[in-house]
Parts: C-alpha cells; sequence; structure tokens
C-alpha cells in the first residue's frame, strides 16, 4: 500500500487534517485516494485508512463499502448543518 506524502493539497475526507500531527514531520499529511464500491474517489490519511481496515475486519464488511457508508453519513451531517 502506498500513500502520497508532501502532496501540496492532500487533505483527509473524513478527519479534514491536512498536516501530518506528528512532531518531527513538518509536511502535509500523507495521503491515498481509493474507489469506494459505488466509485467514489475517497482521499484518506494512513490513520483514517488503517481505522477504516480495522472496522471493516471487525464487522466482516467490506473495505470499499464501509468508504461508502461513511461517506453517505459525513454527507447527511453536513446537509443538516447548512
Amino acid at each position: 500500500m502506498s500513500f502520497t506524502y508532501n502532496k501540496k493539497d492532500a487533505c483527509c475526507r473524513w478527519c479534514n487534517r491536512t498536516e501530518n500531527p506528528h512532531p518531527d514531520y513538518n509536511e502535509t499529511i500523507p495521503t491515498k485516494i481509493f474507489i469506494s464500491t459505488k466509485k467514489r474517489e475517497i482521499e484518506l490519511c494512513l490513520y483514517c485508512y488503517e481505522e477504516e481496515v480495522k472496522f471493516s475486519k471487525r464487522n466482516t464488511t467490506n473495505f470499499n463499502d464501509v468508504l461508502d457508508q461513511r461517506y453517505e453519513i459525513l454527507n447527511s451531517i453536513q446537509l443538516q448543518r447548512s
């Protein structure tokens, strides 16, 4: 699994981080774009990716399906705030 480092516009879709939270690194957060089951391009940071993988394994759910579920939940929350 290869993540992109020092991407100027890196932003995790889940946590909205843009900067690496590790105190020893002064760079953008490492991210990777994943394609969900519904063909959505979802950019996740390394931490959020690892959390989603753990969740998928615990619940025996397909990782790409989990991405779609989370995406739809986040969109619902954002719409309610508007």
